[in-house]
């Protein structure tokens, strides 16, 4: 069996009271990378550090779901970008089939400071929450729900995914799921599907089996570029700028309430990556599930 390969580099800034909750238990650190043009899986990568009652068998069961880019964790702000997708192309929240089902008021708080008037670029940067939820408004739930999906984000239960606040991440979602999603703009609205495998060869080392790079347009390159020119400004003037590589680049980050999973996805023209850092969801730090 073989395949591309390609280094990992880089790590998001560690944040001083995360890293005291990671420290009190269990910790997950996930990374995965890819290929923008093919959706080859270039790297999968995890550390899982159990605390010490955690058995040997949980701690086996959760590489497996490393190893299989099963581990799924909430996106948080990392979501948005679907919903500005949808904004560039065209009191309620309109959904699939009328108004989203809701009577009552939807409070909405920022973590961090905000500009006094932010626009699609600003907000992104500093991502700012009251801006995307009010910007989802307009765009509806229906269309970005339906586009991550296209993007290959594996959204299968609507009733608890497709609802007002999730452009905020409520979905859970893994880290090679957002790394083939973000890999879809820097192919210019390409999406390929993730693969672990270019080939597979027999005993004898001749080829058995070849995989082809399956592909296909879901945006227009025009919103694929200012997808990207948005993003590109998380890097340069965003909460992205402290982890430029010295070469075009284009990002997003999201975090979790009260930091208890924190990401970062990023990319070049040629390829995407996502990492991400996690309490465990039975860590005494986290009583809600990530």
């Amino acid at each position: 069996m073989t395949g591309k390969a390609g280094p990992v580099g880089g790590a998001a800034p560690e944040d001083d009271t995360l890293v005291a909750r990671l420290r009190a238990g269990d910790e997950q650190t996930f990374a995965a990378l890819v290929d923008g043009w093919s959706g080859w899986m270039l790297r999968l990568a995890g550390r899982y550090v159990p605390s010490p009652s955690v058995a040997e068998e949980v701690v086996q069961e959760a590489w497996l779901a490393v190893l299989q880019g099963l581990e799924k964790f909430r996106g948080e702000s990392s979501l948005r970008t679907w919903v500005h997708q949808i904004v560039l192309n065209q009191g309620s929240f309109p959904d699939c089939d009328g108004n989203y089902p809701s009577t009552q008021p939807y409070p909405v708080g920022n973590s961090t400071s905000a500009p006094p008037a932010p626009n699609l670029y600003t907000g992104t940067q500093d991502s700012v929450n009251t801006f995307y939820v009010q910007l989802e408004q307009r765009t509806g739930l229906c269309k970005p729900y339906r586009l991550a999906r296209s993007m290959g984000v594996e959204l299968t239960d609507p009733d608890h995914e497709r609802v007002p606040s999730f452009t905020l991440g409520v979905p859970s979602v893994s880290p090679l799921e957002m790394a083939g999603a973000y890999a879809t703009f820097a192919n210019r609205g390409v999406h390929c599907d993730t693969k672990p495998v270019t080939e597979i060869l027999n005993s004898e080392g001749k080829l058995f089996k070849k995989y082809e790079p399956a592909c296909k347009r879901v945006m227009s390159k025009y919103t694929a570029d200012t997808v990207n020119d948005i993003l590109r400004g998380v890097m340069e003037g965003g909460f992205g700028s402290a982890l430029q590589i010295g070469k075009p680049s284009a990002g997003k980050t999201g975090t979790i309430q009260d930091n208890k999973a924190v990401w970062f996805n990023a990319f070049t023209p040629e390829i995407a990556g996502t990492a991400m850092i996690a309490v465990e969801n039975n860590n005494k730090y986290n009583n809600n599930s990530t």
